[in-house]
């Protein structure tokens, strides 16, 4: 056994039991709380909230927005590519029946492909972010296998200013993308375009940005709930509740943990 085991006062222990007892009261009664952390602002990150009935190439940026929701095309090539497994370029999609295929004609002053997804919340300077997509070149169009560039931008039609770019895309497997930034300026919407000669097939974004922990439930009140969120999340055995402190066992510590993090507030 561990030595902070052994140093588990039976003080503590009954301090957890009473704070069990409440919970379990009002989970009784129905007032439960479901989990909130952790959610993907991006609202149709994986393009599956569309119009078509199937592949659709170059897509002007006018048909493009008429089909696929909560997004924007904006670039001046006015080609992006909406397609599922049967397209016949490149991988089947990650997430879904479909993903997207971006374009750039020539580095410097050809034409490139670009859109905007719409967000649930707004992108705050000075918040962490995390950016998470996959990405895959095909060559058959274009040699590059330059990397996806991610933007934040007030305007759906504009670019705005860089904060992520991926490593250089695979050929023959997706390549899975994620790393933090720290939002430079506020933004009503995350923006993407090939930064190269590639024609870059991508799919299954998602943007999380850095929350209060103990906020479990997320609305932006420490109370009850989100110790019935957490204790909700701990039953399911969701990395948010088993991963709060370093031990990889999810016990009676991650409580422990929680409720210090509660205690700490937020800022």
């Amino acid at each position: 056994m561990m030595i902070r085991k052994k140093m588990m006062t039976k003080e503590i222990m009954r301090v957890r039991q009473r704070w069990f007892a409440a919970a379990a009261g009002l989970s009784t009664l129905g007032l439960f709380a479901t989990a909130g952390h952790a959610q993907n602002l991006i609202l149709n990150g994986s393009f599956e909230d569309n119009t078509a009935s199937g592949t659709v190439f170059n897509m002007t940026n006018a048909e493009f927005n008429a089909t696929v929701a909560d997004a924007t095309a904006f670039g001046s090539a006015e080609e992006i590519d909406l397609m599922d497994a049967s397209a016949g370029f490149g991988l089947a999609p990650v997430d879904g029946d479909f993903k997207l295929g971006i374009h750039l004609f020539t580095v410097g002053h050809g034409a490139t492909d670009a859109f905007s997804f719409d967000l649930s919340s707004p992108i705050v300077a000075g918040t962490t972010y995390t950016i998470d997509f996959w990405a895959h070149a095909v060559t058959n169009v274009s040699p590059g296998r330059d990397p996806v560039e991610i933007g934040v931008s007030s305007s759906a039609t504009s670019f705005g200013t860089l904060v992520f770019t991926s490593g250089s895309l695979s050929t023959g497997s997706w390549s899975h993308f994620m790393g933090d930034f720290v939002a430079p300026v506020s933004g009503d919407f995350l923006t993407v375009r090939p930064s190269g000669m590639t024609w870059a097939h991508i799919d299954n974004f998602s943007l999380e940005g850095d929350s209060c922990y103990p906020d479990c439930d997320g609305n932006g009140t420490l109370d009850i709930f989100d110790f019935l969120c957490f204790q909700n999340s701990f039953v399911l055995g969701e990395p948010y509740a088993c991963d709060c402190d370093p031990d990889p066992a999810c016990d009676i510590f991650d409580f422990l943990c929680f409720q210090d993090a509660f205690v700490g507030g937020c800022p």
